[in-house]
């Protein structure tokens, strides 16, 4: 499959118009907002059209400006929704007519994980209990992550 870069701008209306119909669409994952849980240009999001309203953990495409952003559900407002990448720390505000799709499983390499799957929910749920710690746990994630792969290129 070939894959084309294009600006969230020109991909919006496809995006939009494929939910609508109630089809899903499978994006990469580029950035490490979302690490250690979405890994850069290498994990793939299958996204679809939200179903209001949205609880915490899940994970939505929404527009800040002309981009696209995935980010975790932190907690449900009244007429919003806080939300923050799993790599940091700050959470913004993002109001429903700003969330363009909700995230329904990833893969990464040959693994598809389904968002609801209660293993993965439970990962989800200790890393978001221990976020304060983040930094110190995303330096040994990566530390691993490198060894790894530098033993599996051997």
């Amino acid at each position: 499959m070939s894959e084309h870069l294009l600006s969230f701008k020109d991909m919006e209306p496809l995006i939009k118009e494929k939910l609508t119909d109630g089809g899903s669409v499978e994006i990469k994952v580029i950035g490490t907002s979302m690490s250690p849980f979405y890994v850069d240009k290498l994990t793939y999001v299958s996204i679809s059209k939200p179903q209001f309203p949205l609880r915490p953990f899940q994970v939505i495409l929404f527009k800040r400006g002309e981009v696209a952003v995935l980010h975790r559900i932190v907690k449900v407002k009244e007429q919003a929704y806080l939300v923050m990448g799993d790599a940091q720390n700050q959470m913004e505000t993002v109001k429903q007519d700003q969330i363009v799709g909700v995230v329904t499983s990833h893969r990464y390499l040959d693994k598809v994980t389904e968002e609801t799957n209660r293993w993965y929910l439970f990962k989800v749920w200790w890393w978001h209990q221990h976020r304060f710690f983040r930094k110190l746990l995303l330096r040994g994630w990566h530390f691993f992550w490198k060894l790894k792969n530098k033993s599996s290129s051997k």
